[in-house]
């Protein structure tokens, strides 16, 4: 039985496309305002494809920078001091949460936060 070849590209022979190629996709994308089928066809890519790579990019840029610093909000405690067995609770964007009591070192904290958030 003979095999059926279809007209577009298969994965073999299809030349890889690194990340640079993929990002000016999206961003032609973004700019056209063309769904991720259209913009497939028109260049002739897998629109499946095109959507991991549309994730996969937002993700990488959703993720802190290693040596960034993290901002701390200052916060206010209505009514009055914490008590001394008090916890306050730091979630982090990676879901990640550290507990803290009163008098803890800001210092101390930033550098927690930091090598936490840096993991995956």
């Amino acid at each position: 039985m003979a095999k059926r070849h279809s007209s577009k590209r298969s994965a073999p022979t299809a030349t890889r496309r690194g990340r640079e190629f993929w990002r000016k996709v999206v961003a032609e994308q973004d700019s056209t305002g063309e769904s991720g089928r259209e913009i497939s066809e028109r260049l002739d890519l897998n629109a499946n494809t095109l959507n991991w790579w549309r994730w996969r990019l937002r993700h990488e840029t959703a993720q802190p920078e290693a040596d960034a610093i993290p901002e701390f909000l200052p916060v206010r405690v209505l009514g009055g001091e914490l008590p001394l067995d008090s916890v306050v609770e730091v979630a982090l964007s990676n879901g990640r949460k550290v507990r803290v009591s009163p008098g803890f070192s800001p210092e101390l904290l930033a550098q927690v936060v930091t090598t936490l958030e840096a993991l995956p």
